[in-house]
């Protein structure tokens, strides 16, 4: 999967800005979920059937805000796919991974065409620099959330670390 660097002040005008979701963080690799450590999450069908076949999308487990315990729990558990959590539960697509020679804009444009009750495509818009960066990081903390995440424009996608992704959190966490 590729993973945010932690941003340290660079200029981050037009770039992509999304919200870091708390929740846990999902691979689906056309036919199962899975966790970043490659753990299988035992999904209910129904959830699992609106995911596009075939297709791997890389995102986050997650039902709102203060549910990341929740969603947690439901990645741990064998017969988890039983919980009425579930119901609450989206497969929030931020890339699609095995499409690295296409350029991030396509790939978020095709990942909205797969938009449905399950797949909730991240909310992006451009960010205006630096001190729009900490603003929207800072309104987002107040309000329950952990932060941001800024996006390089055009950058194809890549395994592991990557300086095209820049997590902005309050200095206190990681």
């Amino acid at each position: 999967m590729m993973l945010a660097e932690r941003w340290q002040g660079q200029d981050v005008a037009g770039w992509w800005l999304a919200e870091k979701l708390d929740g846990v963080r999902a691979y689906w690799d056309g036919a199962v979920i899975r966790t970043r450590s490659w753990r299988e999450i035992d999904a209910p069908a129904w959830f699992v059937a609106k995911l596009p076949r075939g297709v791997a999308l890389d995102g986050e487990l997650w039902g709102g805000r203060g549910t990341f315990q929740i969603a947690s729990e439901l990645s741990r558990f064998a017969r988890a796919a039983d919980h009425p959590a579930w119901h609450v539960m989206q497969f929030c697509a931020f890339d699609w991974p095995t499409c690295e020679a296409i350029p991030f804009e396509a790939r978020i444009a095709k990942i909205e065409s797969w938009r449905n009750e399950t797949v909730k495509p991240v909310e992006l818009r451009r960010c205006e620099g630096a001190t729009d960066a900490r603003d929207t990081m800072a309104q987002i903390v107040r309000g329950g959330g952990e932060g941001v995440v800024v996006k390089r424009p055009k950058h194809f996608y890549e395994f592991g670390r990557s300086r095209d992704w820049l997590k902005v959190k309050p200095v206190t966490m990681d």
